[in-house]
């Protein structure tokens, strides 16, 4: 849902399959709602580990120059 608002306002939102097949990331998608600009696919899992991930799902913040600016590693959760 969060990703979903930040799309609804306009924002980019760039998402990566990691290690997924593309038929079950657009299963996914369709089901739950899909709030990537673009999806891009790592299905060998090699750029996920060159940009530092740990563990599924991490989000990024990029600034407009491409540097990371903040990281969450799990799931967005929403506010209490």
């Amino acid at each position: 849902p969060k990703l979903l608002a930040l799309k609804a306002r306009g924002i980019a939102v760039v998402g990566v399959a990691y290690k997924d097949e593309p038929v079950a990331t657009r299963a996914f998608l369709d089901e739950l709602g899909d709030p990537y600009s673009m999806v891009l696919v790592d299905h060998e899992g090699r750029a996920g580990l060159d940009q530092g991930i740990s563990g599924v799902p991490e989000t990024f913040a990029v600034d407009a120059m491409g540097r990371i600016t903040a990281k969450q590693s799990g799931p967005l959760l929403n506010d209490a």
